[in-house]
């Protein structure tokens, strides 16, 4: 047998192995979740007015979770307790220096304030790993998402996928990966139609608007740029004092990620070139990627081309930019209520539909 083929079999024994392995983690997830965590959740008296928001990739504070969750806290409802489920140190000790109510999860006290919830506020799908889904069991849930987009999400991406592997419907069924939600808040009765009636299982949908969108008409206050990207956006308004025009190219997420700076003829961006024409033109021009995957590139020794933290938010940042550059990202969306043009740069329509995500309106 030769090197080559002896190397395949071991990987291929990995894979196997990989496989049996996180079929074996799913039994055992689902086991707890099903069988000792559900039961203590249903017999738990939930505290009538406790209300958790669980933000996006492990709790970070940002998007339409976090501008309701102030809007509580500015507005002070007496009758009303709520609380920031943080899953990460650095939120946690964010919220807890500005003195804002925040439980660390996983931990003792989370584990027991989840068990008590009434409601839980969340604007995304992720809310549910780490057993949260069991513990909110008897929770009523609120989903208010987190973008007004083009592609398809959720229910019929998943249906999809179960259809094509049985091994993956019975996980997804363990997991509880498609839970109901009480309530589902949309921008227009056209999206409540065209995209979020098929996209979730809800018992009712309310055009109410984006709670992240209320930071362009609002006076800012110091607890909206909490967990932003202080130091761009200090880069940003100096430029702007000198005059510059401010450009954001915000690309979607990708399942299957393209290299466009790759230092070839057929690059998709040349940054050589682009910093020349944003420094002739007074241009300051920031790159925001998506949070998934995290993007560790720097883009040192350009002028005029900075790279704003992925993982941060971005929102009340967007009103100082003069113009938008995006693909088939819902940031478009927010970033018309800014009154401001848009430049759409598809560079790999054809490949995105086939290889990541099916458009649901005739993107042209």
């Amino acid at each position: 047998m030769s090197h080559k083929s002896t190397g395949r079999l071991i990987l291929n024994t990995i894979v196997e192995i990989l496989k049996l392995l996180t079929q074996v983690f799913t039994l055992l997830y689902a086991f707890i979740g099903w069988v000792v965590i559900i039961p203590i959740a249903a017999v738990i008296p939930k505290k009538k007015n406790l209300i958790a928001f669980i933000g996006i990739y492990n709790g970070n504070f940002s998007g339409n979770v976090k501008y309701l969750y102030l809007y509580l806290q500015q507005t002070n409802y007496p009758e009303i307790d709520c609380y920031y489920l943080a899953e990460n140190f650095k939120t946690y000790r964010t919220l807890k220096k500005n003195r804002l109510p925040v439980v660390f999860y996983p931990s003792i006290k989370g584990i027991i304030k989840l068990l008590r919830t009434n409601v839980v506020i969340v604007d995304s799908n992720k809310w549910i790993s780490h057993f949260k889904c069991f513990l909110l069991f008897k929770s009523k849930k609120v989903q208010l998402w987190h973008g007004l987009g083009i592609k398809k999400i959720e229910v019929p991406i998943i249906r999809e996928k179960m259809k094509r592997s049985l091994s993956r419907r019975l996980r997804y069924t363990l997991i509880n990966r498609l839970p109901k939600y009480d309530l589902l808040v949309s921008s227009s009765e056209f999206f409540s139609e065209n995209k979020f009636k098929d996209a979730f299982y809800t018992k009712k949908i309310i055009e109410a608007g984006y709670p992240r969108n209320d930071v362009f008409f609002s006076p800012p206050v110091p607890s909206f740029f909490l967990e932003t990207d202080t130091v761009t956006n200090s880069k940003i308004l100096q430029k702007k004092k000198k005059g510059a025009k401010i450009i954001l190219y915000a690309p979607t997420f990708r399942d299957t990620r393209i290299d466009m700076f790759h230092k070839e003829k057929n690059a998709k961006i040349n940054l050589e070139r682009l910093n020349r024409f944003a420094e002739k033109n007074n241009f300051l021009l920031v790159f925001k990627f998506h949070p998934i995957p995290s993007q560790s590139r720097k883009f040192a020794g350009y002028s005029h081309i900075i790279i704003y933290d992925n993982s941060k938010d971005i929102y009340p940042s967007l009103p100082l930019f003069d113009l938008l550059i995006t693909d088939y990202s819902s940031i478009y969306m927010d970033f018309l209520l800014v009154d401001k043009p848009v430049i759409f740069f598809p560079y790999d329509y054809d490949f995105y539909i086939k290889n990541n995500r099916s458009i649901i309106f005739d993107y042209q």
